[in-house]
């Protein structure tokens, strides 16, 4: 099954035919983990570096804010069977569109 992951968004999944996208990640930042021998993998697609800046908003959606989205990110691939030292990650995104 095919999995759109939305701006201020997560997913996490363990089927093996599964795949997660995100779209337009420009300012953004996209942040994938996996766990082969646990076959859960995830995907966060978080807008802001900081919660303070909003804390309502963040309290609502932890996924807006890195600080609080990644903590809730590797939370759910805990939860799935994913294992820190097995988990492989990668980040993209974060362009400076504003020069």
């Amino acid at each position: 099954m095919k999995h759109v992951v939305g701006v201020a968004d997560m997913k996490v999944c363990s089927e093996p035919e599964d795949i997660i996208v995100t779209h337009a990640l420009g300012s953004c930042l996209g942040i994938t983990a996996h766990d082969p021998v646990a076959r859960v993998g995830g995907m966060l697609h978080v807008m802001m570096p900081m919660s303070h800046i909003n804390p309502e908003r963040a309290k609502a959606n932890p996924y807006m804010f890195v600080d609080t989205g990644v903590p809730a990110f590797f939370r759910e691939l805990y939860a799935a069977g994913a294992k820190k030292g097995r988990l492989t990650v990668k980040v993209a995104g974060g362009a400076n569109v504003h020069r």
